[in-house]
């Protein structure tokens, strides 16, 4: 049962983010996740596996952040506290670092172990051709070789020593994961060797000198590819962290100053150079350029900008120097929300995962009573060597891990693919719903639509004049804020030395010198006028009259307009066989004008709770159906809460992005194909993957248990490390395929 907390509890709640070190595996995972919940004062915590970090929510009046890091290392792994408050992208930035040192050392322990595993068997290979052609030398040969397989054996432990490390420390522990399967397969694969050395009878041809090497070094290439792929993984995280430059230029009292990006304010005045990258979120005060954004919006032209534009923190300038002044940085920039949205998105586990998690809690105590048992029986039937040749066998070829990263694995990537879309996905687990979504809803206004009044057409009183109409009402509309008066506007119009008197609700009259331009309804246009109008344009639209120096000019229809691909996205939805019905608060007639091109069914005059009880009701009609529901605004909210997926628009109210489960960062609503296509592709995955990591161990098992050797069938330690170390890379290339899967696009 869930605790309510407080308001005030709630404004006490604080947030910290740690890298912690030496996980290895779901086990490890689910095991530090438990030490952090269990401590007083801790509201939330979850643990990256893929990327290393530990992300707490906590009351710092019950609770510090040292205890975390002694509850990591009460369980057996490493955690440090940042020396300074540090951003996300900082964060990120060092995570990416410390993963490409982990990498290289395992790389190089790798390396190394591979070449004393192929000495030992050139060894192992010279020492039986000794033995077989000079027949009485090999006694006296033996022994020497026997120093060989001690040096061979003692070096491979050396290299391996993190490995059998971590898993001493996890039996001492009693919290045993991969690492302590790992080293008690070891352990029973040099016992059979010592077995050999001291020439025990029931240990003839136990001989695994070789095997040792053989086995560390499979594990430690294992894992050197594992943490290439698991990089690869986060390769979109840490591209975008990269974005960001570490130093800027500051203008300070007229004077421009190098100093590092983390120490801007808002206020600030920098300068950026032609081809730099922005280093905050801003406007510009001077200069005109353009900007490559496709790195965060999936815009792939070039945007132009000029002063009163926005720019964004690591997006890149074009040829131009602009001088911009800071309005947001470090975690309050739009790179650290989408860096932020992605690691939230990780914290909550679907139904695929949850599934995963609640297999691992018990595999390695299970592996472990299953290797005592086969151990046991071989043991009774055919001796001690036997016992320990397949109880080695069953503690290495199990591996949690293949079921843990079954589902991270490809969230995270497909998380990276979703965001070179200009996806923000907020809840990773949203993806399994988003797979199976059956009906489509949408808000109207500003979401199928553009929410901006505009010219739908011009109708000129002389032919050939519409240019003359529009710019008369671009000129008396100027600098007027209202949603009619910007749908007259249009940039640079040559307005200087008009004077405007503004009658609300109905015009503007316009005046310089002897001209005058009167604009608004038709019956205010024809009263200034004292003459009656022609007919207005039987065409859909909100007529607006225009006058000039007493003339009646003509008339301008404005109306809002469908986005941009709204009608080849509803037919794309068509064609997966997903029905779409649009949600409004408008009314019927102006709906139906509106929504003709695409032919949808429409509810109109709905309020708030009206569009979640339409939700609802959808769901009382048929409990299998899935809803997507797209919107913009504040009177959106409860419908995006209500639905199964949603999916808010980037330009839209902040409550309707705090609500949604994914943003679309350049409000182009045809990117919702691609991502139902790319949710698909990545629920396919994760049952890939969860079918990869039970078949491997449902063969495995029975193999290293020794059930087919009846048939010839038979398994080393050496055979048993490698199979358990190709299972989780071949999870982690299943999931690393979602980069380059080919997705529908409208």
């Amino acid at each position: 049962m869930k605790v309510a907390r407080s308001d005030t509890e709630q404004a006490a709640e604080q947030e910290i983010v740690f890298p912690i070190e030496g996980m290895t595996c779901a086990a490890c995972q689910l095991r530090v996740e438990g030490a952090l919940r269990a401590l007083e004062g801790v509201h939330e915590a979850s643990v990256n596996l893929l990327a290393h970090r530990a992300n707490v929510r906590f009351d710092p009046r019950r609770t510090t952040p040292q205890s975390f890091v002694a509850a990591v290392d009460r369980v057996g792994f490493d955690a440090s506290l940042p020396l300074r408050p540090v951003t996300l992208v900082e964060q990120t930035r060092a995570a990416h670092e410390r993963r490409q040192s982990d990498f290289l050392k395992l790389f190089v322990r790798a390396g190394l172990a591979s070449v004393v595993a192929i000495f030992a068997m050139a060894a192992s290979g010279h020492g039986a051709m000794a033995g077989s052609e000079h027949g009485a030398m090999a006694a006296s040969y033996s022994m020497g070789f026997s120093w060989v397989d001690a040096f061979v054996v003692g070096a491979s432990l050396a290299l391996g020593f993190s490995i059998f490390e971590r898993g001493v420390r996890e039996l001492y522990l009693r919290a045993p994961g991969m690492d302590a399967l790992v080293t008690l397969g070891s352990a029973a694969a040099l016992a059979l060797t010592a077995g050999a050395w001291l020439q025990f009878a029931s240990f003839h041809g136990q001989h695994h000198a070789d095997g040792i090497p053989t086995l560390v070094a499979a594990l430690l290439v294992g894992r050197t590819l594992e943490a290439r792929a698991k990089g690869e993984t986060l390769v979109a995280q840490a591209s975008l962290a990269a974005l960001l430059p570490a130093r800027t230029v500051l203008l300070r009292d007229g004077h421009a100053v190098p100093v590092p990006t983390r120490e801007l304010l808002p206020g600030d005045v920098v300068r950026v150079s032609a081809g730099e990258a922005f280093p905050c979120d801003g406007s510009i005060l001077l200069g005109e350029s353009d900007a490559d954004e496709s790195a965060l919006t999936g815009e792939a032209r070039p945007v132009t900008k000029g002063p009163g534009d926005g720019v964004i923190a690591g997006t890149r300038n074009g040829l131009g120097t602009l001088d911009v002044r800071v309005a947001s940085v470090g975690d309050g920039t739009m790179l650290a929300a989408i860096l932020y949205s992605a690691e939230i998105s990780q914290r909550h586990r679907g139904e695929l995962e949850g599934l995963a998690a609640r297999a691992i809690r018990p595999f390695v105590p299970t592996m472990m009573l299953v290797a005592l048992v086969v151990a046991g029986a071989w043991g009774f039937y055919a001796g001690a060597a036997s016992a320990l040749l397949h109880g080695a066998n069953v503690l290495l070829v199990a591996c949690p891990c293949a079921l843990g990263l079954a589902v991270p694995a490809a969230i995270t990537v497909a998380l990276g693919r979703a965001s070179s879309l200009g996806i923000l996905l907020r809840r990773g687990s949203a993806m399994e719903q988003a797979s199976a979504v059956t009906h489509a809803c949408f808000d109207k206004t500003g979401t199928l639509t553009t929410g901006h009044m505009s010219i739908h057409s011009a109708h000129a009183a002389i032919p050939h004049t519409e240019a003359a109409l529009r710019h008369a009402a671009a000129v008396a509309e100027e600098g007027i804020d209202h949603p009619l008066a910007r749908a007259l506007q249009v940039p640079r119009a040559a307005s200087h030395g008009w004077s405007r008197r503004v009658v609300p609700g109905r015009g503007v009259i316009a005046t310089r010198l002897l001209d005058a331009i009167v604009v608004g309804t038709p019956a205010f246009v024809a009263a200034e006028l004292h003459q009656s109008l022609p007919d207005e344009p039987k065409e859909f639209g909100t007529p607006i009259a225009v006058a000039q120096n007493g003339i009646f000019v003509g008339y301008l229809l404005i109306s809002d307009t469908l986005r941009p691909g709204a009608a080849e996205l509803v037919a794309a939805l068509r064609r997966r066989h997903i029905s779409v019905t649009v949600l409004t608060g408008d009314d019927a007639v102006y709906t139906e004008m509106i929504l003709a091109p695409l032919a949808v069914e429409a509810h109109c005059r709905m309020t708030p709770d009206g569009k979640r009880e339409a939700i609802e009701a959808l769901r009382a009609k048929n409990p299998k159906c899935v809803v997507l529901f797209v919107g913009d605004g504040i009177n959106d909210a409860p419908a995006l809460a209500a639905a199964d997926v949603s999916v808010a628009l980037s330009s839209g109210t902040a409550i309707a992005r705090s609500v949604g489960d994914a943003i679309l960062l350049h409000d182009d609503v045809r990117n919702l194909v691609p991502f139902l296509s790319l949710a698909r592709h990545t629920v396919q995955t994760m049952k890939r993957n969860l079918g990869w990591a039970a078949l491997y161990n449902l063969l495995a098992l029975p193999l290293a248990a020794g059930v087919f050797e009846g048939f010839g069938v038979h398994m080393t330690p050496t055979v048993a490390g490698a199979a358990m170390a190709a299972s989780s890379l071949g999870v982690l290339v299943q999931s690393l395929a979602l980069r380059w899967t080919t997705l529908e696009k409208v």
